[in-house]
Protein backbone atom coordinates (compact mmCIF):
# COMPACT_ATOMS: atom_id res chain seq x y z
CA UNK A 1 0.00 0.00 0.00
CA UNK A 2 3.16 2.14 -0.29
CA UNK A 3 4.03 2.32 3.30
CA UNK A 4 6.79 1.24 5.02
CA UNK A 5 7.10 -1.40 7.71
CA UNK A 6 5.21 -4.01 9.46
CA UNK A 7 1.86 -4.23 10.66
CA UNK A 8 1.02 -6.37 14.16
CA UNK A 9 -1.86 -8.09 13.66
CA UNK A 10 -1.23 -9.72 17.16
CA UNK A 11 -0.33 -13.62 18.33
CA UNK A 12 -4.19 -14.69 18.09
CA UNK A 13 -3.49 -18.15 16.52
CA UNK A 14 -1.11 -19.56 19.01
CA UNK A 15 -3.23 -18.72 22.22
CA UNK A 16 -6.31 -20.59 23.34
CA UNK A 17 -7.55 -22.28 20.04
CA UNK A 18 -7.97 -19.05 18.75
CA UNK A 19 -7.19 -18.14 14.86
CA UNK A 20 -6.45 -15.69 13.10
CA UNK A 21 -8.69 -15.19 9.70
CA UNK A 22 -8.62 -12.29 6.91
CA UNK A 23 -6.51 -10.67 9.94
CA UNK A 24 -9.27 -11.09 12.99
CA UNK A 25 -9.15 -13.20 15.38
CA UNK A 26 -11.81 -15.86 15.47
CA UNK A 27 -12.79 -17.85 18.60
CA UNK A 28 -13.16 -21.81 18.11
CA UNK A 29 -16.02 -23.11 19.14
CA UNK A 30 -15.98 -24.71 22.05
CA UNK A 31 -16.22 -28.59 22.93
CA UNK A 32 -18.01 -30.13 25.41
CA UNK A 33 -19.80 -33.26 26.15
CA UNK A 34 -23.12 -32.37 26.90
CA UNK A 35 -24.98 -29.36 24.67
CA UNK A 36 -28.58 -27.74 25.21
CA UNK A 37 -30.77 -25.54 24.12
CA UNK A 38 -33.01 -23.26 26.71
CA UNK A 39 -35.98 -21.19 26.55
CA UNK A 40 -34.40 -17.74 27.21
CA UNK A 41 -37.52 -15.96 26.44
CA UNK A 42 -40.39 -18.16 28.19
CA UNK A 43 -43.55 -19.10 26.82
CA UNK A 44 -47.29 -18.30 26.51
CA UNK A 45 -48.00 -21.70 26.30
CA UNK A 46 -46.51 -24.85 26.44
CA UNK A 47 -43.55 -25.08 24.38
CA UNK A 48 -43.92 -27.88 21.79
CA UNK A 49 -40.76 -28.82 19.80
CA UNK A 50 -41.21 -30.72 16.91
CA UNK A 51 -37.35 -31.90 15.75
CA UNK A 52 -33.90 -30.81 17.11
CA UNK A 53 -30.72 -31.64 15.04
CA UNK A 54 -27.64 -30.69 16.19
CA UNK A 55 -24.81 -30.29 13.67
CA UNK A 56 -20.63 -30.40 14.07
CA UNK A 57 -20.77 -28.16 11.22
CA UNK A 58 -22.26 -24.32 10.40
CA UNK A 59 -24.06 -25.53 7.10
CA UNK A 60 -26.45 -27.38 9.35
CA UNK A 61 -25.77 -30.57 6.17
CA UNK A 62 -25.73 -33.35 8.32
CA UNK A 63 -26.66 -34.29 12.29
CA UNK A 64 -24.14 -35.33 14.37
CA UNK A 65 -26.33 -37.97 15.95
CA UNK A 66 -24.10 -40.58 17.91
CA UNK A 67 -25.72 -39.26 21.68
CA UNK A 68 -25.75 -41.70 24.19
CA UNK A 69 -29.36 -39.75 25.84
CA UNK A 70 -31.39 -36.99 25.36
CA UNK A 71 -32.33 -34.61 28.48
CA UNK A 72 -34.31 -31.79 29.29
CA UNK A 73 -35.87 -29.70 32.18
CA UNK A 74 -39.18 -32.29 31.80
CA UNK A 75 -41.87 -33.89 29.44
CA UNK A 76 -45.51 -32.76 29.45
CA UNK A 77 -46.65 -36.33 28.98
CA UNK A 78 -46.08 -39.54 28.20
CA UNK A 79 -47.75 -39.27 24.38
CA UNK A 80 -45.31 -36.60 23.66
CA UNK A 81 -41.99 -38.00 24.88
CA UNK A 82 -38.46 -36.56 24.39
CA UNK A 83 -37.82 -39.22 22.15
CA UNK A 84 -40.28 -37.27 19.71
CA UNK A 85 -37.51 -34.56 18.93
CA UNK A 86 -34.70 -36.23 18.16
CA UNK A 87 -36.25 -38.67 16.07
CA UNK A 88 -36.29 -36.99 12.71
CA UNK A 89 -40.27 -36.45 11.95
CA UNK A 90 -41.81 -33.24 12.19
CA UNK A 91 -45.09 -35.25 13.26
CA UNK A 92 -43.99 -36.01 16.79
CA UNK A 93 -43.67 -33.55 18.88
CA UNK A 94 -42.20 -33.00 22.83
CA UNK A 95 -43.82 -30.45 25.35
CA UNK A 96 -42.44 -29.19 28.38
CA UNK A 97 -43.56 -30.12 31.53
CA UNK A 98 -44.21 -26.02 31.80
CA UNK A 99 -46.92 -24.31 30.92
CA UNK A 100 -46.70 -20.55 30.44
CA UNK A 101 -42.74 -21.37 30.99
CA UNK A 102 -41.00 -19.20 32.74
CA UNK A 103 -37.45 -17.25 30.96
CA UNK A 104 -34.75 -20.49 31.12
CA UNK A 105 -37.41 -22.98 32.70
CA UNK A 106 -37.65 -25.16 29.41
CA UNK A 107 -34.30 -26.48 27.73
CA UNK A 108 -33.51 -30.07 25.78
CA UNK A 109 -30.22 -30.84 24.70
CA UNK A 110 -28.29 -34.09 24.65
CA UNK A 111 -25.36 -36.00 26.03
CA UNK A 112 -22.37 -36.90 23.34
CA UNK A 113 -20.00 -38.96 25.91
CA UNK A 114 -17.34 -37.43 23.65
CA UNK A 115 -16.05 -33.87 23.39
CA UNK A 116 -18.03 -32.37 20.28
CA UNK A 117 -17.98 -28.71 19.30
CA UNK A 118 -21.69 -27.59 18.07
CA UNK A 119 -21.90 -24.98 15.41
CA UNK A 120 -25.04 -25.43 14.22
CA UNK A 121 -28.86 -26.21 15.88
CA UNK A 122 -31.23 -26.76 13.24
CA UNK A 123 -34.92 -26.38 14.93
CA UNK A 124 -38.18 -26.94 14.15
CA UNK A 125 -41.37 -25.86 16.34
CA UNK A 126 -44.50 -25.42 16.39
CA UNK A 127 -46.23 -23.72 13.66
CA UNK A 128 -48.92 -21.83 16.35
CA UNK A 129 -46.68 -18.15 17.80
CA UNK A 130 -48.02 -19.70 21.38
CA UNK A 131 -46.55 -22.98 21.67
CA UNK A 132 -42.77 -20.98 20.17
CA UNK A 133 -39.33 -19.84 21.60
CA UNK A 134 -38.71 -16.48 20.47
CA UNK A 135 -35.43 -16.40 21.96
CA UNK A 136 -33.03 -19.33 22.29
CA UNK A 137 -29.52 -19.99 23.75
CA UNK A 138 -27.03 -22.67 23.40
CA UNK A 139 -25.36 -23.78 26.42
CA UNK A 140 -22.47 -26.40 27.24
CA UNK A 141 -20.81 -28.68 29.82
CA UNK A 142 -19.27 -31.40 30.84
CA UNK A 143 -20.73 -32.63 34.13
CA UNK A 144 -24.08 -31.13 33.79
CA UNK A 145 -23.65 -29.46 37.06
CA UNK A 146 -22.43 -26.04 35.46
CA UNK A 147 -23.16 -24.53 32.03
CA UNK A 148 -21.53 -22.06 29.88
CA UNK A 149 -22.92 -19.99 27.26
CA UNK A 150 -21.97 -20.49 23.70
CA UNK A 151 -24.41 -19.05 21.66
CA UNK A 152 -27.94 -17.18 21.80
CA UNK A 153 -30.60 -16.51 18.76
CA UNK A 154 -33.79 -14.24 18.53
CA UNK A 155 -32.31 -11.01 20.37
CA UNK A 156 -31.22 -8.98 16.97
CA UNK A 157 -33.90 -7.58 14.30
CA UNK A 158 -34.66 -11.44 13.07
CA UNK A 159 -37.97 -12.97 14.84
CA UNK A 160 -37.00 -16.79 14.92
CA UNK A 161 -39.60 -18.74 12.88
CA UNK A 162 -40.69 -22.21 13.77
CA UNK A 163 -37.87 -23.79 11.59
CA UNK A 164 -34.66 -22.34 11.82
CA UNK A 165 -31.06 -23.50 11.23
CA UNK A 166 -29.07 -21.60 14.56
CA UNK A 167 -26.11 -20.24 13.68
CA UNK A 168 -23.90 -17.75 16.16
CA UNK A 169 -24.08 -14.97 13.30
CA UNK A 170 -28.15 -15.36 13.01
CA UNK A 171 -29.07 -12.35 15.00
CA UNK A 172 -26.06 -10.25 12.84
CA UNK A 173 -26.93 -11.61 9.44
CA UNK A 174 -30.67 -11.95 9.41
CA UNK A 175 -32.77 -8.28 9.68
CA UNK A 176 -36.50 -8.40 9.56
CA UNK A 177 -36.56 -4.70 8.60
CA UNK A 178 -35.99 -5.60 5.07
CA UNK A 179 -38.93 -8.22 5.09
CA UNK A 180 -42.31 -6.87 3.36
CA UNK A 181 -44.43 -5.64 5.37
CA UNK A 182 -46.96 -8.76 5.52
CA UNK A 183 -44.21 -11.00 6.24
CA UNK A 184 -42.88 -9.02 9.47
CA UNK A 185 -43.41 -9.96 12.88
CA UNK A 186 -44.06 -7.67 15.79
CA UNK A 187 -45.19 -7.43 19.29
CA UNK A 188 -47.90 -4.15 19.24
CA UNK A 189 -50.63 -4.99 16.07
CA UNK A 190 -53.91 -2.89 16.22
CA UNK A 191 -57.15 -2.38 13.76
CA UNK A 192 -57.50 0.98 12.41
CA UNK A 193 -61.03 2.14 11.51
CA UNK A 194 -60.25 4.14 8.25
CA UNK A 195 -63.66 5.72 7.79
CA UNK A 196 -65.38 8.87 9.13
CA UNK A 197 -67.79 7.75 11.36
CA UNK A 198 -71.40 9.70 12.05
CA UNK A 199 -71.46 7.68 15.45
CA UNK A 200 -68.70 5.91 18.08
CA UNK A 201 -67.06 2.60 16.63
CA UNK A 202 -68.60 -0.38 18.47
CA UNK A 203 -66.99 -3.68 18.47
CA UNK A 204 -68.27 -6.67 20.52
CA UNK A 205 -65.59 -9.72 19.46
CA UNK A 206 -61.66 -8.90 17.79
CA UNK A 207 -59.68 -12.08 17.70
CA UNK A 208 -56.23 -11.67 16.15
CA UNK A 209 -54.33 -15.03 14.58
CA UNK A 210 -50.75 -16.02 13.44
CA UNK A 211 -52.60 -17.95 10.46
CA UNK A 212 -54.24 -16.94 6.99
CA UNK A 213 -56.74 -20.08 7.85
CA UNK A 214 -57.67 -18.19 11.49
CA UNK A 215 -56.77 -21.41 13.80
CA UNK A 216 -54.40 -19.89 15.82
CA UNK A 217 -55.59 -17.85 18.52
CA UNK A 218 -53.04 -15.48 19.88
CA UNK A 219 -55.58 -14.57 22.45
CA UNK A 220 -53.51 -16.54 25.26
CA UNK A 221 -50.61 -14.55 24.45
CA UNK A 222 -51.88 -11.05 25.23
CA UNK A 223 -50.14 -8.57 28.02
CA UNK A 224 -52.33 -6.24 27.51
CA UNK A 225 -54.95 -4.56 25.54
CA UNK A 226 -54.06 -0.61 24.33
CA UNK A 227 -56.64 1.78 25.27
CA UNK A 228 -57.94 4.55 22.66
CA UNK A 229 -57.50 8.65 23.41
CA UNK A 230 -61.42 8.37 23.97
CA UNK A 231 -63.62 5.30 24.94
CA UNK A 232 -66.78 4.96 26.29
CA UNK A 233 -66.53 1.24 27.00
CA UNK A 234 -63.41 -0.19 28.16
CA UNK A 235 -60.99 -1.69 24.84
CA UNK A 236 -60.95 -5.04 26.66
CA UNK A 237 -64.29 -5.73 26.35
CA UNK A 238 -63.39 -6.70 22.90
CA UNK A 239 -61.15 -9.28 23.84
CA UNK A 240 -63.16 -10.65 26.63
CA UNK A 241 -64.60 -13.82 24.51
CA UNK A 242 -67.98 -11.98 25.21
CA UNK A 243 -70.29 -11.70 22.19
CA UNK A 244 -72.72 -9.15 24.68
CA UNK A 245 -69.97 -6.88 26.17
CA UNK A 246 -69.18 -4.05 23.66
Amino acid sequence: DGCDGALDFGACASEGGVSCVNHSCIEAEPAAKMWRLVCESGTSSRWWVKDIEFHTEALCFRAYEAFERSMSSGGYSAESPLINAFDGREATVWGSACNRCEPGEAWLGVDFGVQVRVACVKLVQSDRTANRCSRLSLEYSDNAAKWLHSSRFGFGTHVLKSSEALTSDIDTRLDDRELLPSERAAPFWRLVCGAELAVSWGVFELELFDDAACSGALRPMLKRVMEPVASTWPAKNAFDGEASTL
